[in-house]
């Protein structure tokens, strides 16, 4: 059974995992020349912003961004760290093909999130599941875009 602290450092782990994808699509926006990309990372910005707004409700004042350079979250960080320096100066393909990479990332940090929902409150696992679907729309959108040859 998932204790507080287990679902406290969970909803923390999302909530950083959605502020580095909002900060690597705004990475993206500004290196990007396509409109119709800048318009892709907009939404996806937009809607990491609200998913992480909807997942603080959960967590109240004890989600806070983690600092702590060993937490998963961090890691993850410097995993979209990457992932951010590979738009500059990259083509379409390279471009799509880092935020593929990107979307991996959220979501494995999903999966791992529902590996163990014991304890987790009803509605915060269906707001999860309910992301991560919606996560997994967006990770389709931009393989699409990468494989097709337009990119």
């Amino acid at each position: 059974m998932a204790t507080t602290t287990e679902i406290s450092s969970v909803l923390k782990d999302l909530v950083q995992i959605n502020v580095d994808r909002y900060n690597g699509c705004q990475k993206a926006i500004e290196d990007v020349q396509d409109s119709d990309l800048k318009d892709m990372f907009r939404r996806m910005g937009e809607q990491s912003l609200n998913f992480k707004n909807e997942l603080e409700r959960f967590g109240g004042s004890d989600v806070h961004i983690p600092t702590d350079e060993t937490s998963a979250a961090s890691k993850v960080h410097r995993t979209w760290i990457d992932i951010k320096s590979a738009f500059t100066g990259k083509d379409r393909h390279s471009v799509l093909a880092a935020a593929e990479t990107g979307e991996d990332t959220i979501l494995k940090t999903y999966r791992e999130a529902l590996e163990d929902t014991s304890g987790m409150p009803t509605d915060l696992m269906q707001v999860v599941q309910r992301q991560k679907q919606e996560l997994q729309q967006s990770h389709n959108m931009v393989k699409a875009l990468r494989d097709s040859r337009l990119s």
